[in-house]
């Protein structure tokens, strides 16, 4: 099996317990799990263990410029073929940088990826509750009415999905009547009496989004 991660790692214990003898190959270390939680670097002061064998952080744009030691690190990113990818390194896959976040998408949407030879009412019935127990998910506390799909709506505004989107990106956005960039979706960070008076101007019917992407290109160029 190759790669450990939620993919190989599943197939591999569904093989073992099959009684098929089963080698697991991985390209990355296997990390040791503190209990006090020091095992990777942070995301905002990262090192040498953010990435794999590259010169910079590999996530966070704010240290995208910082210099780091070339080391078998946790996060791989590839560009190829219009996709952006990112991916954990290491004995465990993406299951080590995944963001302890496996939300089960909605039939809507899965209708919009997926054929329909593919059952949702299977997965939904079967497989779904079957990988939440052995994961041990738990609902989201969260609750923001801003978190998409309902957060854009909420002030009047209408989306729509967009060609393409990476880090390197330019997007603007323009309405008939204000900026999106007065939205108080738009910057869910600021006070509740900047969204207060944001909120008071009068919302815009419709918005459009405009986005220039570059050519992909591969990392060190």
């Amino acid at each position: 099996m190759v790669g450990s991660g939620f993919g190989g790692a599943v197939a591999a214990l569904r093989l073992g317990q099959a009684g098929v003898r089963t080698t697991v190959l991985e390209r990355g270390r296997r990390w040791p799990v503190d209990p006090d939680g020091t095992t990777f670097c942070t995301i905002n002061e990262p090192d040498g263990r953010s990435a794999w064998f590259a010169d910079h952080p590999p996530i966070n744009q704010l240290t995208r410029l910082q210099s780091i030691a070339r080391y078998p690190g946790l996060i791989d990113r590839v560009y190829g073929n219009g996709i952006d990818a990112i991916y954990g390194v290491g004995v465990g896959g993406g299951s080590l940088a995944f963001g302890a976040f496996t939300p089960q998408p909605r039939r809507k949407d899965f209708a919009t990826v997926f054929p329909a030879q593919i059952d949702y009412d299977e997965l939904d019935r079967t497989y779904y509750p079957r990988a939440k127990k052995m994961l041990g998910t738990s609902p989201s506390r969260r609750t923001s009415s801003r978190t998409p799909p309902t957060g854009v709506p909420a002030p009047g505004w209408t989306t729509s999905r967009i060609s393409a989107a990476s880090p390197s990106c330019t997007t603007s956005a323009s309405t008939g009547t204000s900026s999106a960039r007065n939205s108080p979706a738009a910057h869910p960070r600021r006070t509740r009496s900047a969204r207060a008076r944001t909120a008071a101007t009068p919302a815009p019917r419709t918005a459009s989004t405009a986005t220039t992407c570059p050519r992909p290109r591969p990392p060190g160029t």
